[in-house]
């Protein structure tokens, strides 16, 4: 999924990496099932991203939560909690006065990358509801 159904670009809006798929493929590989992909869950991707997911459940204060600087640069790993990480780390770089503008520059653009390619891509609202991430 991380790889062709992600739609980075809009002209690859509803047909995905083209390098990946011919004709029906697309729709059969990637539009949104019942029961979300492991790429959403992330079950079994890493301590990292349970850990991340259970701060975000039990609203746990930024500080006590896994490191967005080193989580930002994986969202083939665990995409729905790459967005999720890229959204605490503009929201920790926004709320701190002493940031840099280019590093608050760079979390924004992080931010809204991932929230578009998110928006773009083939996920319904009820797998990531299912998913267990709280977005």
């Amino acid at each position: 999924w991380e790889h062709c159904c992600g739609t980075s670009a809009p002209s690859d809006l509803g047909t995905g990496d083209e390098e990946c798929f011919s004709g029906d493929r697309f729709i059969e590989c990637c539009h949104p099932r019942k029961a979300p992909r492991d790429i959403f869950r992330c079950h079994d991707r890493g301590q990292v991203w349970s850990d991340l997911r259970t701060g975000i459940i039990y609203a746990r204060v930024f500080q006590e939560l896994p490191d967005p600087e080193k989580l930002r640069w994986r969202p083939g790993e665990c995409f729905l909690g790459a967005v999720m990480s890229a959204l605490f780390y503009l929201a920790i770089a926004a709320g701190s006065p002493k940031t840099p503008e280019a590093v608050l520059r760079h979390a924004w653009q992080y931010a809204e990358d991932l929230v578009l390619l998110m928006f773009r891509s083939p996920v319904s609202m009820d797998e990531i509801l299912l998913s267990g991430w709280h977005l």
